[in-house]
């Protein structure tokens, strides 16, 4: 009976708590709020030509109906951001939003650079009919700067030695920079200037006469030498292992430095940045000791040291690496392999200057005509490098037999007065380097007799020519060693 009452009650619940469960359901009660959702693109903006903040606003809510149309009024507190209200239709101080419906507004900042400090911004943005409001805050403004140069323990003398260039947000140092700044396609661009502090000792030979006719008597293999330069060059953000926001290249290599000599020195590294404020930053460190090592081309044979000192001018990295490439070359007996390497770095550089090819090889040419080697052991040497130069040969005369000259090529052009200087006369020798397949006439008066070397990648053609009252007309072939001579009186 007890049991009976017990479940009479229980049901009568049971059909109380449905009936409320009904008619909420009926009334379509909720307790959920709109959310107005604003955010920035970027935590910090950087002022750049071109670069503005985007603000994404977004309004939602289970009450509200998909495209249902609210005013919505935006404000920046600075006083000197501009908002630009081109979504929707637009009211003064705002824009039409529609629920579910997500829409991006473009802010700049039109007010004084900062120098000092990054300004503070925030936006304000509301919903009066639905009492909702949110804000959203970011800086304004990056001091990109150079905040350290790390050096190794150990600089040795003329070789290149990697540096770390360690940059930050003088605004915040904390500023996780690189994300954004890649991200905005930023390419901070980078010079270097390596000053010796005391009197140097060179590591490299003082007189080298193959370099000195390549240069001139500047020496430029004995000077300091960084990359980059004092040129600025582009580079782009990185991080190392320890997070810090590291200087690369655009091929993602490290800056260098090539110290000539031991001593102490000082670099000087001076950043240049489209990101505001001051467009100049200048780094200079405290001064470091070199330690004084070898020549890089002690013990090589002279024309290969020769080649190396140039290299070590034109470019450090490659020298470096064209001194160890031609050491093992010759440690394994393969002294016209080493030759080929060098060849094929010089080409390189001839390549990433944007040197004329064929006119390069023509200077390298006279210059090796300085050294104390006879000329067929110039010519020898030569046509190795070719196989590494590549496309390329030189014809090699000597001129003190030959009176007045002319070469002409298939378009009748005189090599003496081309644009790019093709021909190299010294008074010693006449250098005519030339393309593989650019045939070519030499017309000469040799009244006391001459020799030639034409000289290709595979091979080595040498002709003596007896003195002569007439001019002696010679067709040279550049793809093949014989040529055709004609005397003509």
């Amino acid at each position: 009976m007890k049991n009976d009452t017990l479940t009479k009650k229980n049901r009568a619940r049971c059909a109380t708590l449905l009936s409320l469960l009904f008619l909420l359901l009926a009334t379509g009660a909720s307790t959920a709020e709109p959310v107005l959702r604003v955010e920035a693109a970027y935590p910090t903006l950087p002022l750049m030509q071109g670069v503005s903040q985007e603000i994404s606003i977004e309004l939602t809510g289970d009450d509200l109906e998909n495209g249902q149309s609210f005013d919505l009024f935006l404000s920046a507190e600075s006083g000197y951001g501009a908002l630009h209200l081109g979504v929707g239709s637009s009211q003064a101080g705002g824009v039409v939003v529609r629920a579910g419906e997500p829409v991006t507004i473009q802010y700049r900042w039109i007010g004084p650079i900062p120098t000092e400090s990054a300004y503070c911004e925030r936006i304000i943005a509301s919903v009066p009919a639905l009492s909702v409001s949110k804000n959203v805050e970011f800086s304004v403004g990056v001091d990109l700067r150079i905040a350290d140069v790390l050096l190794p323990e150990r600089i040795p003398s003329g070789q290149a030695t990697g540096i770390e260039v360690v940059l930050h947000d003088a605004f915040d140092p904390d500023n996780d920079v690189t994300p954004l700044l890649v991200r905005l396609g930023v390419k901070p661009e980078l010079a270097l200037s390596l000053r010796k502090e005391s009197p140097a000792t060179f590591a490299v030979s003082e007189h080298d006469p193959v370099a000195e006719k390549f240069f001139g008597r500047n020496r430029p293999w004995q000077l300091v030498t960084t990359y980059p330069g004092p040129a600025f060059l582009e580079g782009v953000l990185g991080k190392d292992i320890e997070s810090r926001h590291i200087w690369r290249d655009i091929d993602r290599e490290l800056p260098t430095i090539t110290p000539p000599s031991g001593g102490e020195y000082r670099l000087y590294a001076t950043l240049r940045t489209p990101t505001g404020g001051v467009a100049l930053r200048e780094f200079r460190t405290t001064r470091f000791e070199v330690e004084q090592t070898m020549d890089i081309t002690d013990g090589l044979p002279p024309l290969m040291a020769s080649t190396i000192r140039i290299l070590s001018a034109l470019d450090a990295a490659q020298a470096a690496r064209a001194a160890d490439n031609v050491r093992k070359s010759i440690e394994q007996g393969k002294p016209n392999e080493a030759i080929v390497s060098l060849g094929t770095y010089m080409q390189n550089v001839a390549r990433n200057d944007a040197h004329d090819k064929s006119g390069m090889l023509g200077r390298y040419t006279q210059a090796l005509t300085a050294s104390i080697a006879r000329t067929d052991e110039i010519a020898e040497f030569l046509r190795h490098f070719l196989r590494g130069y590549g496309d390329c040969g030189v014809l090699l005369a000597t001129k003190n037999g030959i009176g007045d000259w002319s070469a002409q090529d298939a378009s009748h052009s005189l090599y003496a007065h081309a644009p790019q200087g093709t021909a190299y006369d010294d008074g010693r020798f006449l250098v005519l380097p030339f393309r593989l397949g650019d045939d070519f006439t030499l017309r000469m008066k040799s009244a006391k007799g001459t020799s030639t070397w034409k000289i290709l990648p595979a091979g080595v053609e040498k002709k003596n020519y007896a003195p002569a009252s007439g001019r002696i007309s010679a067709y040279i072939r550049t793809d093949r060693l014989s040529s055709e001579t004609n005397r003509l009186y």
